[in-house]
């Protein structure tokens, strides 16, 4: 690749993100001040959904702010871009498959339903795929990456047994039993395991043959 041809990938890169890195943030402001009006505000950065695209907008933000500087710090490293990538990638699949056929959501919080467990993830997840080809993951990595998860489920759970708000009804031990809570747990550990194995793979697979 030509000097020019990849300084003009670099461009497209940062306003790549700078429009992403808007829309996220915007996002996390509307859902706030939204959940200030309906007094819910103490419920919602207790949902992954919210969590993850936090994740996402501080990476984002950070990444520009040191874009063009040779010192970065560890939030840009690899291991923790797979985490982030891993994180919203299951809030994408898990709502798409599991809540949106039978979450109707109303007024703004369409819009930034639709941003939050859409546009941000497969935006961040195109992102990863162009851009994660300078490091080659350790397939170690997979199992750190299942530490937040299993940390903000018993959190959940402790908290939901406290005050008897769970953020999803797959959680929801008022709604469903100890057994099917074990069975949801199980899968949702299973799958962060397997897709953060995926991404190993296909990292390995993209580094391999841009080294080759």
């Amino acid at each position: 690749m030509s000097l020019s041809n990849n300084t003009l990938r670099q461009k497209g890169i940062i306003i790549f993100r700078v429009i992403l890195c808007i829309f996220g943030w915007t996002t996390i402001t509307i859902g706030i001040t939204l959940n200030i009006l309906d007094e819910r505000i103490s419920y919602y950065f207790n949902y992954f959904t919210v969590q993850s695209n936090l994740m996402v907008a501080i990476w984002l933000t950070t990444s520009l702010i040191y874009a063009n500087k040779d010192k970065k710090p560890k939030i840009l490293e690899s291991p923790v871009r797979g985490a982030v990538t891993l994180y919203i990638t299951v809030t994408f699949l898990v709502f798409a498959i599991f809540i949106a056929p039978n979450y109707q959501p109303e007024g703004l919080y369409i819009l930034t339903n639709f941003i939050s467990h859409y546009l941000i993830p497969i935006g961040f997840i195109f992102d990863w795929v162009l851009t994660e080809t300078e490091v080659q993951y350790k397939y170690s990595y997979g199992i750190y990456w299942t530490i937040y998860p299993l940390i903000y489920l018993i959190y959940t759970l402790v908290r939901g047994y406290f005050t008897a708000f769970y953020p999803y009804t797959f959680l929801d031990l008022n709604s469903i039993s100890i057994i099917r809570l074990i069975i949801n747990i199980i899968f949702l550990m299973c799958l962060f395991l397997l897709l953060g194995f995926l991404y190993i793979f296909v990292n390995r697979m993209i580094f391999r043959k841009r080294n080759s």
